[in-house]
């Protein structure tokens, strides 16, 4: 644990978490729904993040070098702790601090499926089971829910860019 790279990592990673928070927060507070279609709108925090951090472990802890092993460690350690300081940060605001973010996600959905709700019912592999069931599944959604799926989200985009981004910044 003494490594600068996992200490670097760890700790540009729980704050740009942080910051992707922060970022859905302003969304929201725009009356905007950050989760949905909007959730991608973390990456532009999420690689700067993630650049910024690379370039300095880089030219401060390694001599301007980073190798290809070594920018893919960094950033799937850097992926790890942002999606689980964003996951459990956001968990913590929708069940205590503000629920609105899930109110305002589920009459999004209830939005969509009443919009769709012809091409839904006519559909033979779905039909209107399919419909009442995911309004019902829409009413009883939580905050452990929506934060749970938002880490999946947020996990699998990051990771994919984590290999981009620490592949791009390597340099010999």
């Amino acid at each position: 644990m003494n490594s600068p790279l996992v200490k670097i990592s760890l700790l540009t990673g729980l704050l740009t978490g942080a910051a992707i928070l922060a970022f859905n927060l302003l969304i929201h507070s725009f009356g905007n729904n950050p989760l949905g279609r909007g959730m991608l709108l973390f990456v532009p925090v999420y690689v700067m993040g993630l650049g910024v951090a690379l370039r300095q472990f880089r030219e401060q802890h390694n001599q301007g070098k980073l190798r290809g092993g070594e920018a893919l460690s960094f950033s799937l350690i850097f992926n790890l702790a942002a999606s689980v300081s964003y996951g459990l940060l956001f968990w913590a605001w929708l069940g205590w601090v503000s629920p609105a973010m899930l109110l305002t996600h589920q009459a999004a959905i209830r939005q969509k499926l009443t919009t769709e709700q012809a091409a839904i019912l006519a559909d033979p592999a779905y039909g209107q089971k399919f419909y009442d069931d995911s309004l019902r599944a829409t009413d009883q959604m939580t905050a452990d829910q929506a934060a749970w799926a938002d880490f999946k989200k947020t996990s699998f985009v990051g990771l994919l860019l984590a290999i981009g981004t620490g592949l791009f910044f390597r340099k010999k």
